[in-house]
């Protein structure tokens, strides 16, 4: 047992001799026998402790002990200290998501200023198995039964070749001393409840449920590789990227198979849960125009596309131009930069150009966003025709909806419609000469 973590090291390549390791440890049994056995093996290790504040004096005495241990092992030893029940309080975390998420984040800070390599944290068989669990009841999805992974990116687990009963032993073997944390005999924390009176029951069935666990985890980790490298494919076919917008095809997902789980993989990167992912994908096949949102994006079902998009408010300005501003406007309408110039020639309506006859406005024209009571004037329809009806013929989507602009003239009426419609009443003439076009900035 004494040689399994350099066994488990090298034949999976976690990391070499000559690389810079920062070590989390806590004081415990399982960190410090890591500590311990790395220093034997002749590792660069550092190590890294923090003072969650949540235990009084024993806090101060883990702190001390950890750093005794590193001066008598010759190791750099970094410690912090957090006010943890503060910061889940502002943060709305439990006290365990807290510790997590300030310890690591002080582990890359310390990475990135130190230069180190990777971190290694003390993760063994046993947390693994009350990882699974804990999902498992949670409704984790598949990722959650993968559990603990040996290596995510810089950060490694080497312990996780032994069990507790291996670590205990080794502990004993090589008279390592540890920390007690008397908050671990408590079953206030679900996963103290988990180790404490849970497993010891599932161990009457399989009294090696934690290498059993372990094995199938691996198995499963191996799949989740599998379905990723699967799913970049997917992504490849069924995605583009438009500016701040993200297209997902619909036809080419459903051509490719995806299902609500894939399409949860997809989306849940920008917040979705899997939940609303599901029931994104069951309206693909329903009308356009249905929205869901999360705090930090929004995703729209159009008739082509799912369109994903960060969370914005875009307020397009309103200005009012008096004639003699013609030829030095220049400003923002939403996303677009508009400016308004004089031509003695007449020029057709593009996709960013129109052209109206200036004897027939009244200024100040105003340029603003639409309403849904705007209506214009159009060649070859009896009446005024809805704006929002116009938006429609021309399949302009919810998002894009939101930079329409319109002119309007001084005595109310409508000139046009952003780049789409002119209206009747103010159309240039073959042979006009005192026009005013309206085009973006490039």
């Amino acid at each position: 047992m004494y040689t399994k973590i350099e066994k488990y090291i090298k034949s999976n390549a976690l990391f070499l001799k000559t690389d810079k390791l920062l070590a989390a440890i806590s004081g415990g049994k399982d960190s410090m026998l890591m500590l311990y056995l790395l220093v034997e093996a002749g590792y660069d290790v550092s190590v890294a402790h923090c003072n969650f504040q949540l235990r009084g004096e024993d806090s101060l005495r883990d702190e001390e002990f950890v750093k005794k241990t590193c001066e008598r092992y010759g190791v750099q030893f970094f410690s912090t200290k957090f006010n943890t029940k503060e910061y889940g309080t502002q943060n709305k975390f439990s006290i365990q998501e807290a510790a997590r998420k300030l310890r690591y984040d002080w582990f890359e800070e310390l990475y990135r200023i130190n230069n180190f390599q990777y971190i290694l944290t003390a993760h063994h068989k046993d947390d693994n198995l009350e990882t699974i669990l804990h999902n498992l009841i949670k409704g984790s999805k598949h990722r959650g039964y993968a559990g603990i992974w040996e290596q995510q990116g810089h950060l490694i687990r080497p312990m996780l070749c032994y069990n507790r009963a291996d670590i205990e032993a080794l502990c004993s073997e090589l008279s390592i001393d540890w920390r007690e944390d008397a908050s671990n005999t408590s079953n206030y924390y679900s996963r103290n409840f988990l180790r404490n009176e849970v497993i010891p029951l599932l161990k009457r069935i399989n009294p090696h449920i934690e290498e059993t666990v372990f094995e199938n985890s691996r198995a499963t980790q191996k799949y989740i590789n599998f379905t990723d490298l699967h799913l970049r494919e997917i992504e490849k076919k069924c995605i583009k990227k438009r500016e701040e917008y993200l297209y997902i095809h619909i036809d080419k997902l459903l051509k490719n198979s995806v299902n609500e789980a894939f399409l949860w993989e997809i989306l849940k990167k920008y917040g979705f849960n899997y939940t609303t992912s599901k029931n994104i994908f069951l309206s693909l096949s329903s009308q356009p125009g249905k929205m869901w949102e999360t705090q930090s994006h929004q995703i729209l079902k159009d008739r082509e596309y799912l369109i994903l998009r960060k969370k914005m408010e875009r307020r397009i300005n309103k200005y009012q131009i008096a004639e003699e501003m013609i030829g030095s406007f220049k400003q923002m309408m939403g996303n677009r930069k508009l400016q308004i110039q004089h031509t003695s020639n007449p020029i057709l309506t593009g996709s960013e150009t129109i052209t109206i006859a200036k004897e027939k406005l009244t200024f100040p024209i105003t340029l603003r966003s639409w309403k849904p009571s705007d209506k214009i004037l159009l060649k070859g329809v009896d009446g005024a025709k809805k704006v929002s009806d116009l938006l429609t013929d021309f399949k302009i989507n919810v998002f894009d909806k939101e930079q329409i602009f319109v002119i309007q003239n001084g005595d109310g009426e409508l000139i046009s419609v952003d780049f789409l419609k002119v209206s009747k009443n103010f159309a240039v003439s073959k042979n006009a000469t005192n026009s005013l076009i309206i085009s973006t900035v490039k």
